[in-house]
């Protein structure tokens, strides 16, 4: 038996909560090494599910019983995902150390860009239309520094608190 990689995508349009609720499910079965979801370039959903098996045809097998298993048990409304892909984890493992890494952006930098307070920043971070986090811990996130920058182009505004009437009359 050894570790295989099994990622699985679906459409851009497809709820990343969804697979967020089934990355959980799956991750408590003892045949799963682990099950997180990752980020795509084009923002669908992608689930990273690690399990052993004596090979590639035996890890797709175990992968596929155990997602009919956890959807059925379960209420997930996701499709199928449009891409499978099984790789040996010591293959998968070389080829994301050199793979290319989107630019990221975290909470700080976002601070800094938006010249705003640690607490304004969260409370803008916070609004429903700001981009969500490729990676959240709960204590630590970061962003697609494109999604970002979408968002900034589509909400100008300008650093900092407006000026109030007395900071005008001292400035003047």
């Amino acid at each position: 038996m050894r570790p295989w990689v099994v990622q699985l995508q679906w459409n851009a349009g497809d709820s990343r909560d969804e697979v967020d609720r089934l990355a959980a499910d799956l991750a408590s079965h003892d045949q799963v090494g682990s099950a997180t979801q990752v980020a795509s370039a084009d923002g669908a959903p992608r689930l990273v599910i690690v399990v052993n098996a004596e090979d590639l045809l035996g890890a797709l097998g175990l992968a596929s019983s155990l997602l009919a298993h956890t959807t059925a048990a379960s209420s997930h409304e996701l499709g199928e995902p449009v891409s499978v892909r099984v790789v040996d984890r010591e293959i998968h493992l070389a080829s994301e150390a050199t793979a290319q890494l989107p630019d990221l952006i975290s909470a700080s930098g976002i601070t800094e860009r938006l010249g705003v307070s640690k607490q304004r920043a969260h409370r803008i971070r916070q609004q429903p239309d700001f981009p969500r986090p490729v990676y959240d811990t709960g204590r630590d996130s970061l962003w697609l520094l494109s999604d970002y920058e979408r968002y900034e182009d589509e909400h100008q505004r300008t650093p900092g608190r407006p000026r109030t009437k007395s900071d005008s009359e001292t400035a003047g």
